[in-house]
Formats: structure tokens, C-alpha cells, sequence
């Protein structure tokens, strides 16, 4: 099992993109999120509270406002490499200034093969339990690009979820936080399902273990969505 650490983005000062739609802001979004997460975790496997509430506190990580961007990242950083994780998700919402983008991406380093297969399971889990739709990734390989800090920062693999637009109707008719809380479910349950490897010249037989394991996901969650109809 892969010890995860799970980071909501922005901190309590600076929240984020606000959600006409869903009226909640980024950070209040994910941290209702994670609640909702962990309480599926003690359902599920009969955990104790006190128990549940430990690992929540170990792997969840804030931002603690600082005096920049730059700086908050880097306590970032150093709790991630300080605790030993082996993969790190940031989580976010998009907005953009005409209103007018739908769709779920995630951001990743372009040189990792681990950051895309995961992104690329993310995006399969969404758009099959929400139907928002795919958008092309974001391989990111400079610190000019949004969000760049911890992916290209980070030693461990380092993805950046960006799932929605909070400030489109199409894609917040399609989700709430319970239903985040199942995608990120169902994603943290898969991710050690899928056999990763560093080799790339792979690539091409790593791509049809992907796409067939994606496949298995997809029915997998058409048979829960039957089931709650």
C-alpha cells in the first residue's frame, strides 16, 4: 500500500475559487470533502472513529498561510519528504474569468509516467461516476505554469486534481461532496490495483495494462451505479 498524503489546496486566509453553484470555496469544499472520505472509511472497513480520525489527521495536509505561495509549498514539500509519502494529491477546483470551461484535467510532471497513469485513472473514475467530461491533461515542466510548485518540487510522484469548474452549472449539476468523496474513494481503493513501472520503454505494453485495467474500473462502477438506482 502506498502511503498518500492528501493536500487541499489554498489554506483558510486565501480559499480559493469561490462556487456561485455550490456556494462553498475550494478549501471548504475539500475539507467537507475529506470528512465525508474518511466517514466512508469507517463505514466500509468497521473502523473506529478514534482510529479513522488518527489517519486522517496523519495524511491530510494544509496549507498553513505564510507570506507567499512559495513559501506555504514549501512547508508543503518538507512535510511530504519528512513523513516518508510516496504520492502526494492536491486538491483543487476550476474557475476560469469567462465561465465558460467544463470539464475535469489533472496536472502532472510531464517526465513521469507514474503521474500520468494515475491522472489518467482519475479522469477515467470522474467522468464514468459523474459523466463531467475529460479535458486533455496538463503536463507541467516549468514553474511558470499554474500550479507547478509541488509536482516539480516534490520527490515523490506529485498529481494535481483539478475535477470540475466551480463556476460552471454544467459540470456543479454533476457533483456535491458526497459524490467527490466516493470518486476519491474509488481512486484511492484502485491505485495500488494498477502495476506501475519506471521503465520507460514500456510504455506501450504499460498503456495496455492501463486501459485494461481503466476498462475493469469503468464496468466496476456501472454495476455500483446500477445498484443505487
Amino acid at each position: 500500500m502506498k502511503k498518500i498524503a492528501l493536500i487541499i489546496g489554498h489554506n483558510p486566509q486565501n480559499k480559493g475559487a469561490y462556487s456561485e453553484y455550490l456556494k462553498i470555496s475550494e478549501y471548504d469544499f475539500y475539507s467537507k470533502v475529506l470528512d465525508v472520505l474518511f466517514k466512508k472509511y469507517k463505514e466500509a472497513f468497521n473502523l473506529k472513529e478514534e482510529f479513522v480520525k488518527n489517519i486522517q489527521d496523519k495524511i491530510t495536509i494544509f496549507r498553513v498561510p505564510n507570506t507567499g505561495y512559495s513559501k506555504e509549498m514549501a512547508e508543503v514539500i518538507n512535510t511530504l519528504e519528512k513523513n516518508n509519502f510516496e504520492l502526494a494529491i492536491e486538491l483543487h477546483f476550476n474557475a476560469t474569468a469567462e465561465h465558460k470551461q467544463h470539464g475535469n484535467t489533472v496536472l502532472y510532471w510531464h517526465k513521469s509516467m507514474e503521474g500520468k497513469k494515475l491522472a489518467e485513472l482519475f479522469q477515467e473514475i470522474m467522468t464514468s461516476y459523474t459523466e463531467i467530461k475529460k479535458l486533455d491533461l496538463i503536463p507541467i515542466s516549468s514553474l511558470k505554469q499554474n500550479g507547478a510548485y509541488g509536482i516539480m518540487k516534490s520527490k515523490c510522484p506529485y498529481i494535481l486534481l483539478e475535477p470540475f469548474f466551480g463556476d460552471n452549472k454544467i459540470d456543479t449539476d454533476k457533483i456535491n461532496s458526497e459524490k467527490m468523496a466516493e470518486v476519491l474513494f474509488l481512486f484511492l481503493n484502485e491505485i495500488n490495483q494498477v502495476k506501475i513501472s519506471n521503465n520507460y520503454s514500456s510504455l506501450e505494453e504499460e498503456n495496455k495494462i492501463l486501459k485494461k485495467a481503466l476498462l475493469e474500473i469503468k464496468n466496476r462502477i456501472g454495476e455500483i451505479l446500477d445498484e443505487a438506482l
